[in-house]
């Protein structure tokens, strides 16, 4: 069970690290792009625009999505092994103890974190082509 936590974790901080790095990438991009279109901006740089809100609006949901799902596995695995200590071991036992807590949480806020993760990735890599613009 160690090394799985150790995974989730390390998936986690990869996810993060790289969301750290993509997100300010884009940013600069599209901040330069709307300083260089202006008041007037071509038929790309609309296409452009909306995409950024939309896309963020899908990512929403998605995100919300993803952690109320993977937060209902959670609670009904919690209940499960709530039940069992109740009425056949110990109340503190290995499935309820904090650290496996913590994992769900880690992996309630990693399931969230994914879209926007995956978005941000795609859009860096994407937006950091030469012919981009």
């Amino acid at each position: 069970m160690a090394a799985r936590r150790s995974s989730t974790k390390k998936s986690f901080m990869a996810q993060a690290t790289e969301l750290s790095l993509a997100v300010p990438t884009v940013v600069a991009h599209r901040l330069q792009r709307i300083a260089l279109a202006g008041p007037a901006p071509n038929g790309r740089d609309m296409q452009e625009f909306q995409r950024m809100g939309t896309e963020k609006v899908f990512a929403f949901y998605e995100c919300w999505n993803e952690m109320i799902g993977q937060s209902l596995r959670v609670q009904q695995r919690l209940s499960t092994d709530f039940a069992r200590a109740a009425f056949g071991g110990s109340v503190f036992s290995a499935a309820l103890s904090p650290a496996t807590l913590s994992k769900h949480a880690l992996d309630i806020i990693g399931k969230g974190m994914s879209p926007v993760h995956s978005r941000a990735v795609a859009n860096a890599k994407r937006l950091g082509r030469k012919n981009s613009r």
